[in-house]
């Protein structure tokens, strides 16, 4: 009990106020390396947003592919959820691209058929483009 005592007024008294302390030498150079770092990586990316402004290497691409059984859009490399069908899936792949361009990217659609076949999708009509320039009909939608 009278360590518990001890111990208590331990704890009431002041704790004695260390002078301050200056940082290592190493650890400014860390700090300064850091910091160069850190400034080339914003030069980097601010060049990169530049650049894909200025020049937009590639257009977004959105493929309406069939995928585990239902109809689906294949974007940056990830399949969104199920259309209920294929016409439901190039809408929507052509809403999405709509919006992406009206942030003024490049954007494309694409129907990847089933026989394997990639047919363009318009963004005014919203209908694939058989590649030899005829319009899709529906016989050729259910491929």
């Amino acid at each position: 009990m009278d360590k518990l005592r001890d111990l208590m007024r331990l704890r009431d008294e002041p704790l004695a106020q260390r002078p301050f302390q200056q940082p290592s030498e190493l650890s400014v150079e860390r700090q300064k390396l850091f910091a160069q770092q850190e400034a080339r990586l914003w030069e980097l990316r601010k060049a990169r947003l530049n650049a894909s402004r200025d020049f937009p290497s590639t257009a977004r691409t959105y493929d309406v592919v069939r995928h585990k059984g239902a109809w689906r859009i294949l974007y940056l490399g990830k399949h969104s959820q199920a259309y209920s069908g294929q016409q439901a899936a190039v809408a929507s792949a052509v809403e999405k691209a709509k919006a992406d361009k009206a942030l003024g990217r490049a954007v494309r659609v694409r129907l990847v058929r089933v026989d394997g076949r990639v047919w363009p999708v318009d963004l005014a009509t919203g209908a694939p483009v058989d590649p030899s320039g005829a319009v899709a009909t529906d016989r050729d939608k259910s491929a």
